[in-house]
């Protein structure tokens, strides 16, 4: 899965990769316009969220849901 940031919206963005249950499988900060690869290969079958939020300012950008069916 590839996650890119594609607005300016500060410098630094914070996401994290989230499991139903609200277990946290994953956390990254990436700059503006940056890609963030991650393999979702070892990710048992599920729901995810994937949540960003700015670092400076702590706002909520963006929540986006998927799922994993093996």
């Amino acid at each position: 899965m590839t996650i890119q940031v594609q607005k300016n919206i500060g410098n630094r963005v914070s996401v994290r990769i989230v499991s139903a249950l609200g277990t946290e499988i994953a956390k990254h900060t990436i700059n503006n316009y940056a890609v963030w690869n991650i393999s979702t290969n070892s990710l048992p079958s599920g729901m995810y969220s994937v949540i960003a939020h700015a670092v400076e300012t702590g706002k909520l950008l963006g929540v986006t849901n998927f799922v994993i069916v093996r």
